[in-house]
């Protein structure tokens, strides 16, 4: 059977089995409800709830205590229920926004109320795709005799202030909610393993092969990335035109230059004069409490506050790329929802054109099938595809980094290509200036990855040292192109920062307006045991509930502060192509031949160094750890491509990376969700993203 026909026929039965797992999986209910016959029931409404009109309810504002909120409830039931169906409007500030109920049940086994479950219902409007979340099942011992409905804050997806009720009923049937897409979803990821499975046709062609086909299947790939990040994005607009400040410093900051100042103007920023203060958050609540402004959202929150101005925290080569260019030119702001996705298209793309640099240099045997795989995972595992649906300065300015750090590493990799194999080349000295050049700009996005500049020693080494010496003659040019680069963006941040805080040295860290008081938190080595264990090796909190992973609580023995936000587990488990790297002692002999095994050792190095930086400095910040995981990602990379040349024929070494970069693969999307902030009036993304898994 040729591969053509092969591949035809395993669609066919992708197809039929993702038919399968649609109808009979995600639509069980529709089959376990058929024989229900359903009855209309009154929610009787709790004091808390005032009454507008017949069918109408205002909400008060919830509290974190839910045993203290409203709530509707279904009395005198007195049989065994199965699906309920509430049909309601929930609105918040006139716009449709989805509610969460804490679901408590009495029944023959419990004459006292108990906790069922929390559930999220979006909001009953004309075609909006989301009427599935309408249906839940209670799972009572014997009859139910009475179901309450309290009011759940869950998060600012749930916030609510008025309530229409259309209808509920119990014993409901379930309709069919039969989805196209989620099968097409389906029949990709068995067809994307089936491309990589271990007899794939794909490990017999070389990486470089002469292939149009195949060729146009990376290019496919690299296409179908790009697709997905537009659809994600446009999952999640909250951000698409901030009216916080706290989101749009990059705009008011192109405004302040194209005047001739650094300094920004934020809203009410005169008030920071009554601050006792400005450091502390408690202080600055104070007087925004003072002089009727909420204190819900802190407008200066991240923005950095010295001798009575503010400035910009996050890097400034952003900003010159993007937001000063759109308004110096078309008089208008840059979208930063715009400006994440044209950086993870670059990203992608340097992603994929370093593994084919790697390849070329390091790994030249290596097939189409390994080096297509390793160029998904890094182009996609990197922070790419955990950000694209939060498009915030926050991830912006580390997403600009590692995109500069993957073009680094490609001109420095390519002119040691050259370097050994063309050394007349006059395309060196270019790609060392280059390469350098982007490395060195990664300080004015993101700091800490600056530490990647590092990995030049081992790519250089061969070249700067012979015989134990340092070779000066024939290298001078090198050198320069290595060192001009840096010397010129060190002194344009060096400039950029005396001018704001009077110290070329000085990033205004310590400056900066957030929950806790940085100019005094100080160096505490305590605090890095637990960094390094939740930023490696915190088993992470899984549920089969969507988004199927949820937060950790931080256990330590540190009696202090240290600031955590939400996490979600070490990398080892959430990003678990990661652990490719204990393999390193075993290749250690392939390595050092290749000349990769100082580089592999470094890499983890400058992770860990990373790590401790990101504790001190900031504290335990899911985000932060993507300073260090696309390093991470391109060292497994490095790790998998070695091991692919040492053991070709090993089904299980292929099972084994491609099990691990599928399920990081997964992480890295299911991350986009549990990460995401949505806003009142903006959840129907979610919700679609939502009914795919449930």
């Amino acid at each position: 059977m040729t591969d053509k026909k092969r591949l035809l026929k395993a669609c066919a039965l992708f197809f039929a089995a993702a038919l399968i797992i649609e109808i009979f999986g995600f639509n069980f209910g529709f089959f376990a409800s058929r024989t229900e016959t359903p009855e209309a029931v009154s929610l009787v409404a709790s004091d808390g709830l005032e009454r507008i009109d017949k069918e109408t309810y205002a909400v008060p504002e919830l509290n974190e205590n839910a045993g203290k909120n409203p709530y509707f409830e279904i009395t005198d039931i007195n049989k065994k229920t199965n699906y309920i169906r509430l049909d309601m409007l929930t609105l918040f500030m006139e716009e449709p926004n989805c509610v969460a109920f804490d679901v408590y049940a009495t029944d023959e086994g419990s004459s006292a109320y108990y906790y069922c479950n929390t559930v999220v219902i979006h909001p009953s409007l004309p075609s909006n795709g989301n009427e599935k979340t309408k249906y839940f099942k209670v799972h009572t011992y014997g009859k139910a005799k009475s179901i309450r409905l309290v009011f759940n804050k869950f998060d600012d997806m749930a916030l609510v202030d008025t309530v229409k009720i259309g209808g509920a009923e119990i014993n409901a049937k379930v309709p069919m909610f039969f989805s196209p897409i989620r099968v097409l979803l389906i029949v990709a990821l068995l067809l994307f393993i089936y491309m990589f499975r271990p007899s794939s046709s794909l490990y017999r062609q070389g990486t470089f092969t002469e292939d149009k086909k195949l060729r146009l299947l990376k290019t496919a790939f690299m296409g179908i990335n790009i697709i997905i990040f537009a659809l994600l994005l446009c999952n999640n607009l909250t951000y698409a035109n901030p009216s916080n400040d706290q989101y749009r410093q990059y705009n008011l900051l192109a405004e302040a230059i194209a005047q001739g100042r650094v300094n920004i103007d934020v809203t009410n920023g005169e008030l920071m004069k009554q601050v006792l203060n400005p450091y502390d958050i408690n202080e600055r609540l104070k007087v925004l409490a003072a002089n009727n402004l909420s204190v819900v959202r802190e407008p200066w929150l991240d923005i950095a506050y010295f001798n009575d101005n503010f400035y910009v925290y996050f890097g400034i080569v952003p900003e010159l790329i993007f937001y000063l260019p759109v308004y110096l030119i078309a008089k208008t702001h840059m979208v930063t929802s715009g400006a994440v996705f044209i950086v993870c298209c670059l990203t992608v793309l340097s992603a994929y054109k370093l593994v084919e640099t790697l390849v070329k240099v390091y790994f030249p045997k290596t097939s189409y099938g390994a080096s297509l795989l390793a160029s998904i995972i890094l182009a996609n595992c990197c922070g790419t595809l955990s950000f694209i649906m939060s498009p915030i300065i926050y991830n912006l300015v580390i997403l600009c980094a590692v995109m500069f750090a993957f073009i680094g590493l490609n001109f420095w990799m390519s002119a040691k290509y050259l370097i050994d194999n063309e050394p007349a080349s006059k395309k060196i000295n270019i790609y060392i200036l280059l390469g350098s050049l982007s490395m060195a700009l990664t300080a004015g996005c993101r700091p800490p990855i600056v530490l990647c500049s590092l990995l030049i020693i081992p790519i250089f080494w061969d070249t700067a040292i012979q015989h134990k010496k340092i070779v000066l003659k024939g290298n001078i040019a090198k050198y320069l192109c290595v060192i001009i680069p840096y010397a010129l963006v060190a002194a344009g941040l060096m400039y950029y920062n005396y001018i704001r805080f009077g110290s070329p040295l000085d990033f205004g860290s310590d400056y900066n307006l957030t929950t806790n008081n940085l100019a005094m938190r100080g160096t505490e080595l305590a605090k890095i045991p637990d960094g390094l264990f939740m930023y490696f090796f915190q088993f992470p909190i899984v549920s089969l509930s969507f988004p199927f992973v949820h937060t950790t609580l931080l256990h330590t023995a540190y009696n202090g502060m240290i600031y955590a936000e939400s996490f979600y587990g070490g990398l080892m488990f959430t990003a678990p192509f990661t652990c490719l790297l204990f393999a390193v002692p075993m290749l250690k002999k392939t390595l050092k031949r290749k000349k990769l095994f100082a580089l592999l050792i470094l890499i983890i190095v400058i992770s860990v160094l990373t790590a401790c930086l990101e504790t001190e400095l900031g504290g335990f910040i899911s985000r932060y750890a993507y300073d260090f995981v696309y390093l991470l990602i391109f060292g497994a990379v490095i790790v998998m491509l070695a091991l692919y040349e040492k053991y070709p024929d090993k089904k299980s070494v292929k099972n084994t990376v491609l099990t691990l970069g599928v399920l990081t693969l997964a992480f890295m999307f299911i991350y986009t969700f549990v990460s995401t902030s949505y806003q009142a009036g903006t959840v129907d993304g979610y919700f679609t993203i939502y009914n795919m898994f449930n």
